[in-house]
């Protein structure tokens, strides 16, 4: 079985490999500052994620199949989903810098803010003149992560397209696939605006019972496709 260190160390391998129609399909879930026309550069904070925006949609197969008790399955998988994060963060970028959740920051509310056409995404931004810290560091890009949605055949521009709000449903009896979709922004601490903002999408075909390898797997492509929408790399983060 292959640990969640093997599989974020295969991320700079994959991130070399082609999806084929994937860019396509997906370049609409994103949108670039115009501002900012070149790559991403100097030191990096990941922020960790919110509770509240932490979603399992199909509730009852998590808890069935992962043996974990109803009132312990979302905390069990956010506290997983966030040593997921922190690994890739200081892995796959070299960042050691962590902030906490955007609640604990004090961003701003929550605003609905266009990616394409009908798709707005909820996204969490510090108010303006608000520089964040992590400890001593005042890092010169901030990774904010948002809202968070795990569960069984979804669709990520369903979730945020205002003309379907609200269409999915819990999978039936029998799901075919395992998805994730996050919404995320980074985030200029120093010039105090956004560089990109979207939604990063994962989709791995469901094998039953569901186990924690399937879901660190669905989480190495996730942060794959993560990485190709922020073009963050360790040189980043140096």
């Amino acid at each position: 079985m292959r640990s969640r260190r093997g599989l974020l160390a295969g991320l700079a391998l994959a991130l070399l490999v082609p999806l084929a129609g994937c860019a396509e399909k997906q370049a609409a879930l994103w949108r670039a500052n115009p501002a900012f026309a070149d790559l991403p550069t100097g030191s990096l904070a990941v922020t960790k994620l919110v509770p509240e925006e932490f979603v399992l949609v199909g509730r009852d197969v998590f808890v069935e199949d992962l043996k974990i008790y109803s009132e312990d399955v979302h905390p069990v998988l956010l506290a997983r989903s966030d040593s997921i994060f922190d690994a890739w963060a200081r892995d796959a970028l070299g960042s050691e810098l962590r902030l906490g959740n955007p609640d604990s920051l004090g961003f701003a509310p929550r605003e609905n803010h266009q990616v394409d056409g009908t798709v707005f995404v909820p996204v969490r931004w510090p108010w303006q003149g608000d520089l964040q810290r992590a400890g001593d560091a005042e890092p010169d890009l901030v990774l904010i992560l948002g809202e968070l949605t795990v569960g069984f055949d979804l669709r990520a521009r369903s979730l945020y397209d205002y003309t379907l709000a609200n269409s999915y449903s819990e999978p039936g009896e029998k799901p075919a696939a395992l998805d994730a979709a996050l919404v995320w922004t980074l985030w200029d601490n120093r010039l105090q605006q956004y560089r990109a903002y979207g939604i990063a999408q994962a989709e791995r075909p469901l094998v039953r019972p569901l186990t924690l390898q399937a879901l660190d797997e669905l989480y190495a492509q996730l942060l794959i496709d993560l990485q190709r929408r922020t073009r963050l790399y360790r040189e980043v983060a140096r």
